[in-house]
């Protein structure tokens, strides 16, 4: 299951003058074995923040699937023993 929210924002803080405009926001919402993650970005563009956001998510669903892996190889090793 998966849920994506793009919203759009200011700056929050009210020192910064320069900058261009409105900053978007992005946020993936992943359901990992039942375990909710949400991945989020920032930038000024929606389409980068957009990209930046499901490239995140595609990233942490990568390291999970190579940390699974490493584990069940070491489960097996250990089973070898």
């Amino acid at each position: 299951m998966w849920r994506h929210h793009t919203e759009s924002r200011r700056p929050r803080s009210p020192h910064q003058h320069k900058t261009k405009g409105k900053q978007f926001k992005a946020s993936v919402e992943l359901a990992i074995s039942g375990n909710p993650v949400t991945i989020s970005s920032e930038h000024e563009s929606i389409h980068r923040a957009v990209n930046d956001a499901f490239a995140s998510a595609e990233r942490c669903l990568k390291e999970r699937g190579e940390r699974r892996k490493t584990q069940r190889h070491q489960a097996l090793c250990t089973m070898e023993e």
